[in-house]
């Protein structure tokens, strides 16, 4: 990737990178500053480090540890690191059923409500430094439950986007969960069911829904062209392109065992799928610049346009600077 091209990537959905898992319990600090140089040097100058659904206690412990090493970064001054000032939570309120809950640990799923999101949140906050950013989450029955929209809104009252994935919530779900605060849906398209019915399903409700941004994963494996480029014509002022990266970005082909989704294979062609279910993806093996070359090539828009999807459209969405102010990243 020509780095003109891409002077500030943002990447909201990072699960690893470089042979780094941020959710092994053997994350150290300098397998962490590996994983945030190779994002660098691959163009990413703002990540946000995503953990899947695991116990609560377990996460929580992710996060402080994450977080103290995020610390640490800063007062060694390293040079040319990703930033890694927000975290993502890809769980574990999300659908238990088969297809929406993709690679996810169905044994540490949990069902949304207002007493279990307080009280992982009562953890989660305090560990985080108060820096988890977003929290993927199934919408499932918001529509007749008082509780599950009340869930939502703790999550929204916190500074925290309340996101729709993993999700075989109903349209008149969605609708509830974007009144209750739900703003953005989690990788568009994918952590479905292999056969939808083709009106109803969680996908043309999300899309008609304009207060949802989207994010979409563009590596070649998890959409095809042709859904990649409704998906943006439909919500070009509010797609983003997220790459799903697991450890497994840039490693050789092969057969590996990770907590995302045990036993997993990746193949010659790039595509990570669990072993024995090629169609069950275990997230991505290429990082947000082979999304972005990819969105360039079917093509998405102009190269201008295609940048806007990994650099202003995820900076406004989370809140921060304007992507000119964090040029001076790049040299």
């Amino acid at each position: 990737m020509n780095r003109s091209f891409s002077p500030c990537m943002v990447d909201m959905q990072v699960n690893g990178y470089a042979g780094v898992d941020f959710n092994s319990e053997e994350l150290s600090f300098e397998s962490y500053v590996h994983a945030m140089k190779a994002l660098y040097r691959d163009g990413v100058a703002v990540a946000l480090p995503t953990l899947i659904t695991n116990r609560v206690d377990f996460m929580t412990r992710r996060l402080a540890l994450l977080e103290s090493y995020r610390i640490r970064t800063l007062e060694e001054n390293l040079s040319e690191v990703c930033k890694a000032d927000y975290y993502h939570l890809e769980g574990p309120f999300i659908s238990p059923n088969d297809g929406y809950r993709g690679a996810h640990p169905l044994e540490f799923v949990k069902e949304l409500s207002a007493d279990t999101v307080r009280e992982a949140l009562d953890e989660w906050i305090p560990a985080s430094g108060g820096r988890i950013k977003i929290i993927t989450l199934c919408c499932r029955g918001c529509a007749d439950s008082v509780d599950k929209k009340t869930a939502i809104r703790v999550i929204a009252q916190n500074g925290i986007h309340p996101a729709l994935g993993h999700t075989d919530g109903t349209a008149e779900d969605i609708a509830a969960a974007a009144e209750s605060g739900a703003d953005l849906a989690t990788h568009l398209g994918n952590a479905c069911a292999q056969l939808l019915p083709r009106h109803h399903n969680p996908i043309w409700p999300i899309l008609a829904e304009p207060r949802l941004w989207i994010s979409i994963i563009a590596d070649g494996f998890h959409l095809p062209k042709e859904m990649l480029q409704v998906f943006h014509a439909v919500k070009p002022e509010k797609t983003i392109l997220v790459s799903d990266a697991t450890q497994f970005a840039g490693l050789r082909p092969g057969t590996y065992q990770t907590h995302i989704g045990g036993e997993v294979v990746l193949t010659e062609q790039g595509k990570l799928h669990v072993m024995g279910h090629p169609n069950v993806l275990a997230g991505a093996a290429c990082g947000l610049n082979a999304g972005l070359e990819n969105a360039i090539r079917i093509p998405l828009g102009t190269p201008e346009e295609c940048l806007r999807l990994v650099s202003h459209n995820p900076l406004q969405f989370l809140g921060l600077s304007s992507p000119s102010s964090h040029s001076s990243l790049y040299h």
